[in-house]
């Protein structure tokens, strides 16, 4: 398997990087592409793409009220690897990157709009596996009251309340209510 190389890190003021002057960096960031191999043409395709980018940025109406939105362009160079696995490796990065490790509490309202729901034991529609509360690891006592969150899994009703007091997923599926 071949490997990803972050080759360098460019920070561009995305108002300058969208200007029709060809600035320092502007350059460099020409040059690295050029230097790693890759032809003009494609490094002019991807610096135009780059702006067409930045220009989309400056003009959003998220963006209206800052005065200086910044441009991050990391270079990758993937050496060896296949378009998928450059995309499965990314796909995996951004999932890091957005997992927030601090855990934040799910409001109460979206607990109080959670299903509740009151287990059979033995009803036909209960798959094997739904009989026990991944939480506490004890088997749902017949009749119990049960919360189910929005994905479909389903837990004992303290357990799930509690868990939520803490986080604001699902402990099977990392389902997330509002925090």
């Amino acid at each position: 398997m071949g490997s990803m190389e972050i080759l360098r890190s460019f920070y561009f003021i995305a108002t300058e990087f969208v200007s029709e002057y060809l600035t320092q960096d502007k350059q460099d960031f020409l040059c690295t592409l050029v230097e790693e191999g890759i032809g003009i043409g494609v490094a002019n395709t991807i610096f135009s793409d780059l702006i067409a980018i930045a220009n989309d940025v400056t003009s959003s109406n998220e963006n209206s009220s800052s005065s200086i939105v910044t441009l991050t362009v990391i270079v990758t160079f993937c050496r060896g690897l296949s378009v998928d696995e450059i995309l499965e490796q990314q796909v995996i990065q951004n999932s890091f990157d957005s997992w927030s490790m601090t855990p934040k509490p799910a409001t109460q309202d979206s607990v109080d709009a959670l299903q509740r729901v009151i287990y059979i034991a033995d009803e036909p529609n209960v798959e094997e596996d739904d009989t026990m509360c991944v939480i506490c690891l004890q088997e749902f006592a017949h009749e119990g009251n049960l919360l189910q969150m929005p994905c479909g899994h389903a837990f004992d009703y303290e357990c799930i309340v509690q868990w939520l007091q803490l986080r604001n997923w699902c402990p099977c599926c990392r389902y997330e209510l509002p925090f």
